[in-house]
């Protein structure tokens, strides 16, 4: 292994939380699929990592609740080697899979705060070293986003790339291009977040919308309730078909309204989870039919 090697394995180390990449030059570690992303035809309830040799311990004191080790010979399914780890005091069930073969003991009963479990491996269904981290609290039975437990080095602002409306007459009205809207209708943003030496577009923290200064609408990418066998952004009880009404990578469904006829001011606060943030400002002027 090398000295730049040991010094992100031992800064991961003192971080004490259950998996922190150091994000190489190289993009060596890579997320490639983050909670709330567009899978087709559902969320991601978690977030995938991917890089060679990649370690990941435990954040708390956990006991075992469930694990699967791939047999030889086995059907490769999704989740592969898979571990279910539980502190009984904070709630918190922690849940692994995608693990490398033979990088852990299923014997382990019991672990301790920061101590090693495994490796990213290719048990599940990819062809790459991927670690997928999936994270609840069994007591509100919410699944909380584990980018919420990470400290990426990040001191890059989100990216606003458009903001616009779906009209009446079903056009898309950019308000980075176009200034005149006819009544209104339902408006959506594209935007993402970049972490520092990462080139993958990532899911945002927060996104705020004002208009003529009084909050419009708010999404939170914190965290989900479960309702009916399905998955609800927490916040803004959106499920996924509400929020991707649009297939397109970071587009995201914010509100359907309609206005009078008049002059109207709009911000957008687009946050990340290192608290940094980008602002758009405009107006834009609401049309009779």
């Amino acid at each position: 292994m090398s000295l730049k090697k040991v010094f992100q394995l031992l800064y991961c180390i003192q971080l004490l939380i259950f998996l922190v990449p150091s994000f190489a030059e190289d993009d060596s570690v890579v997320i490639t699929s983050q909670f709330g992303d567009n899978l087709e035809t559902h969320f991601q309830t978690g977030i995938d990592l991917q890089g060679k040799d990649l370690p990941f311990f435990a954040k708390e004191d956990c006991e075992l609740v469930f694990v699967n080790k791939k047999r030889p010979n086995s059907i490769r399914y999704s989740g592969g080697n898979l571990i279910l780890l539980q502190n009984r005091t904070s709630n918190l069930r922690y849940y692994y899979s995608g693990i490398a073969d033979n990088s852990y003991d299923e014997r382990i009963l019991n672990y301790s705060q920061g101590e090693f479990i495994g490796l990213a491996g290719n048990s599940g269904i990819n062809n790459k070293e991927t670690l997928h981290v999936e994270l609840e609290n069994v007591e509100s039975h919410k699944l909380l986003n584990p980018a919420l437990f990470f400290d990426m080095p990040d001191t890059k602002k989100p990216v606003i790339n458009d903001l616009f409306f779906i009209d009446i007459h079903n056009q898309e009205i950019s308000l980075f291009k176009s200034k005149r809207v006819i009544r209104g209708g339902k408006l959506f943003i594209k935007c993402c977040d970049y972490i520092n030496d990462s080139s993958s577009a990532l899911m945002p923290y927060q996104i705020d919308v004002f208009i003529n200064g009084e909050e419009f609408c708010s999404l939170n990418f914190e965290s989900m309730d479960k309702k009916n066998k399905t998955f609800y952004l927490s916040e803004s009880e959106k499920d996924f078909f509400a929020l991707y009404q649009i297939n397109s990578p970071n587009v995201f469904f914010l509100k359907e309204q309609y206005f009078l006829p008049g002059l109207l001011g709009i911000k957008v606060v687009v946050k990340d989870f290192a608290g940094n943030s980008k602002s758009y400002i405009t107006s834009f002027r609401v049309l009779p039919n």
